[in-house]
C-alpha cells in the first residue's frame, strides 16, 4: 500500500515540476490524470498538494471567494519579486526586473506599506491571451 501512495506522490510531483509557470489546482491535476487514464481520488491529490505546500515546494493561494485553492511552484527567489498571473490561462510570470526596487521604495515611502513579494499575485492578461482575444 505504501508503494501505491509513493506512485501518486511521484506523479503529482512530476506534474508540479512540469507546470512551474502556471497556477495549479487539485481539480486540474485530477482532470489531467483522469484524461490520461490514471485513476486517482481527488482527496489524494489534495493531500499530496498540501504535503508539497508544507515541504515548501508549493505556495497555496485562495481565490477571492475562498472556495478553491490554487498552488504555485515556490522558489527562494520569489521573496524578492512580484508575480503576475494571467486570469485567462493561469500562467505565472515572475517580475524579476530592476523596477522592483523602484516599486518597493515608492510603496514604502509614499504609502508606508512593506510588500510581501513572496505572496504577491497581480492578475491581468498575458501577451499570448491578449493576442488570442484580439485575433479571435
Amino acid at each position: 500500500m505504501k508503494e501505491y501512495h509513493t506512485k501518486y506522490k511521484d506523479l503529482i510531483k512530476t506534474y508540479v515540476d512540469e507546470h512551474k509557470d502556471s497556477r495549479i489546482s487539485a481539480a486540474g491535476i485530477y482532470e489531467s490524470f483522469t484524461a490520461q487514464g490514471i485513476q486517482i481520488n481527488l482527496a489524494t491529490v489534495y493531500r499530496h498538494l498540501d504535503k508539497l505546500t508544507d515541504e515548501g515546494t508549493l505556495k497555496k493561494y485562495k481565490t477571492n471567494n475562498a472556495k478553491q485553492s490554487y498552488y504555485q511552484h515556490a522558489s527562494p527567489k520569489c521573496a524578492n519579486h512580484l508575480h503576475l498571473q494571467c486570469s485567462r490561462c493561469g500562467k505565472i510570470i515572475h517580475l524579476d526586473c530592476e523596477c522592483m526596487d523602484i516599486i518597493n521604495a515608492h510603496i514604502l515611502g509614499e504609502h508606508g506599506f512593506k510588500l510581501d513579494c513572496a505572496n504577491s499575485v497581480l492578475t491581468g492578461l498575458c501577451k499570448e491571451c491578449q493576442e488570442e482575444m484580439q485575433h479571435g
